[in-house]
């Protein structure tokens, strides 16, 4: 089954956070000079326009990205722990997509003059952003905004595949699998376009194949050192089953990888989600290994708010709503969860509905 289409909820309190965990787990692998891997299991397009009918219908992304940046910018006072350094800046400019790059008609893309309330948006977010001090365990999470808010100025939202083709490095290798037959249309013509940082952007192979069977596939690479970012859409009942194994599986064959999954919060997949973690996390730990796991949840909702008996009004095509997700990252880079234990909070606050928004970091 091939229904689900991300561009309904780009930019959702979702990808806010597993974009902002996705930019601290690269930033840690540049810290090194050997060439890293990173692997994307379930890519999508690549870049989403939010002015596209399919965003418009569920408006998902402002209750998140856009209500994040329009609590920075009408912020009187620096709630934002910590503010983009002149470095932190600088760095993501040089990453900003190249606006003077041609769109091809055939792209999901709008130009950027066809996106003016986002231009604007984004470049006040940005000088807001600029005024305030850092804090060292905020870098990160402010280069995610500045990014976002760059290729916002550019006219779409950035999927992961864009994310790590702008803070890869060109001696690193990124690998990109999508099976839906659209979305890797998609892909192809958007890793075709200007990447952030062309000069430094590293190899990318795009693959038209089943996530799980490219993970099988093409592990473990050339390079010891590499991230599995894997976000399913769960769309599947057996997605949740299968996630788990492949990860198992992933660990055995590379196990110096860092494997970062996603998962949502529904209550209504409860004892599917549970399942799923608590046969990874016994699976992992149970092979002989003193990998760490890092287990980071945040909820904009409480679970109760989102059952399913409050949703029969919605189009069955579509997935449950979300009233939080999760991600959890197998041999975490040290110190991971100090920086998300700044940001989390923050998040939590900005993005809760009426005070309801929370967050839970465990470590097993």
């Amino acid at each position: 089954m091939l229904s689900y289409r991300h561009a309904f909820h780009a930019g959702n309190h979702a990808d806010v956070f597993k974009h902002t965990l996705l930019v601290m787990l690269l930033e840690r692998f540049n810290a090194k000079e050997t060439p890293y891997t990173v692997i994307d299991t379930h890519a999508g397009s690549a870049r989403y326009d939010l002015n596209d009918e399919r965003a418009l219908k569920t408006l998902d992304a402002q209750s998140g990205i856009l209500k994040l940046l329009e609590s920075i910018l009408h912020a009187k006072e620096a709630q934002l722990p910590g503010k983009s350094s002149d470095e932190a800046a600088r760095y993501v400019e040089a990453q900003s997509p190249d606006r003077g790059q041609p769109v091809p008609e055939s792209s999901a893309i709008s130009r950027v003059d066809s996106q003016p309330s986002h231009k604007s948006f984004a470049a006040a977010a940005l000088r807001e952003l600029r005024s305030r001090e850092c804090r060292s365990d905020f870098i990160d999470f402010q280069k995610y905004l500045l990014f976002a808010k760059a290729c916002l100025d550019a006219g779409f939202y950035p999927g992961s595949p864009e994310i790590e083709r702008a803070f890869m490095r060109a001696k690193d290798c990124l690998i990109l699998s999508e099976l839906h037959p659209d979305e890797i249309g998609a892909l192809q013509r958007n890793m075709r376009l200007n990447a952030a940082n062309a000069e430094n952007s590293p190899a990318v192979h795009i693959h038209h194949r089943d996530g799980f069977e490219a993970l099988r596939a093409l592990t473990p690479p050339k390079t010891k050192r590499g991230i599995v970012f894997c976000d399913p859409s769960y769309e599947d009942a057996s997605d949740w089953e299968r996630t788990a194994a492949s990860f198992i599986e992933t660990h055995k064959r590379w196990a110096s990888a860092t494997l970062a999954l996603w998962y949502p919060l529904v209550a209504v997949k409860k004892i599917e989600r549970d399942a799923m973690k608590q046969k990874i996390i016994a699976g992992i730990k149970g092979w002989k290994t003193e990998r760490g796991i890092l287990d980071a949840l945040l909820c904009v909702n409480t679970e109760n708010s989102h059952r399913e008996s409050a949703l029969k009004d919605v189009n069955h095509s579509e997935p449950p709503r979300l009233y939080g997700s999760g991600m959890l990252v197998v041999n975490p880079p040290w110190k991971i969860d100090d920086e998300l234990a700044v940001v989390l909070p923050y998040l939590a606050e900005t993005l809760g509905t009426k005070g309801a928004g929370s967050y839970k970091i465990n470590n097993y």
